[in-house]
């Protein structure tokens, strides 16, 4: 036992040593020329996904947006399309009165697109609208163009909406605050190429007072990022006050980066403010004010409108696409024939009926 014992007490436990080669710092597999392959590769697949968001959402460019009263005989406007937005063109002309009215869109080449002509038909013709796409848009100077084939007066709401998809185009965002600290309410727009200001624009803020009553506010106060702002003091009563806005280039005045940026036109339906009878304040606030704004990011910003790339899915072929807006055409042609006839009242709301009845067939 003895023996036993001593033994026992001779063995030595033995801590087991760390393999410390399996720490040693071997040699890379990767060479210079593969590290540097592999990093095009992560800034590649970095792109590609912020490319992808952004094709994903894009902001929709108004280029105009107004409601306009034709007492005349014609209406006319031209409406610039830069390079940058030249892209998914969106042109509508609405109003109750569409069989009244024959509407031109002439293309800077000269291309016509009319409710009247057999070439180039309208996307889109109905009762109360005209509209255009075109995936792919001249830039130049375009011509709206409506004749009124009625002696009273005629409502329309003219539209040019622009889709840019991967462009650096020119954005107007407009922020509107309501009175407060018996200051008078504030109008401000912020017209922007990217993330640097257009300086030297026409700024101009259209109210809708209560009442129906309707005034312009030129927007002449800058601040060097881009902000043209009023205050607006011009009150007809207490009320709802509706703003809009319209951002124009003033020949060589307007620069970007400090040269003459060229013609164009955005225009926007902005919020509106609410006038208590006893906020109507006309007191002028101090220079460092809209500063504080600004730092203190109170503007109420106007939303942007985000849209998804529209998909157009068509299951017409190139012929009966053809032949469908050869029918809208001819509709129309053979509505306003039906009102020159020497027939009934009656008789006409019949024979329009028909045609209703067979334009739902077409469409």
């Amino acid at each position: 036992m003895g023996n036993a014992t001593n033994k026992s007490s001779a063995i030595v436990k033995r801590e087991r040593q760390p393999d410390l080669t399996r720490y040693e710092e071997k040699p890379s597999r990767m060479d210079p020329e593969r590290r540097e392959m592999m990093a095009r590769v992560m800034e590649t697949s970095m792109e590609e996904v912020i490319t992808s968001k952004e094709m994903a959402e894009v902001v929709t460019h108004t280029v105009v947006n107004e409601v306009v009263v034709i007492n005349g005989n014609t209406y006319e406007t031209r409406v610039p399309i830069e390079a940058d937005i030249e892209f998914n063109t969106h042109f509508h002309v609405l109003s109750d009165n569409m069989d009244y009215l024959t509407v031109k869109i002439i293309a800077p080449s000269g291309v016509v697109y009319s409710t009247t002509s057999d070439e180039n038909a309208v996307t889109t013709l109905d009762f109360t609208a005209f509209r255009l796409y075109l995936e792919s848009t001249q830039s130049g100077l375009w011509i709206i163009k409506l004749i009124k084939e009625t002696s009273e007066p005629v409502v329309v709401n003219v539209m040019v909406e622009c889709i840019p998809i991967g462009a650096q185009a020119i954005e107007l965002q407009v922020f509107v605050r309501e009175p407060e600290d018996n200051y008078p309410p504030l109008i401000t727009c912020k017209l922007c190429k990217g993330n640097d200001p257009i300086v030297g624009a026409i700024v101009t803020a259209t109210v809708d007072r209560p009442g129906g009553t309707q005034t312009d506010i030129p927007l002449n106060l800058y601040h060097n990022s881009g902000y043209y702002y009023a205050y607006f003091t011009d009150y007809s009563g207490a009320g709802r006050y509706n703003v809009s806005a319209l951002a124009v280039n003033d020949g060589k005045n307007t620069t970007y980066h400090g040269a003459p940026i060229g013609q164009f036109r955005r225009q926007l339906m902005a919020n509106s403010f609410q006038v208590m009878a006893d906020s109507m304040s006309t007191n002028t606030p101090p220079d460092d004010r809209f500063n504080k704004h600004l730092l203190s990011r109170e503007l109420s910003q106007q939303k942007k409108i985000i849209e998804t790339v529209p998909k157009r899915v068509s299951f017409l072929s190139d012929q009966m696409k053809v032949l469908k807006a050869k029918l809208a055409t001819n509709y129309i042609r053979t509505k306003r024939a039906v009102r020159g006839l020497q027939l009934q009242n009656e008789e006409k709301s019949d024979l329009v009926m028909q045609l209703m009845n067979i334009k739902l067939s077409w469409f």
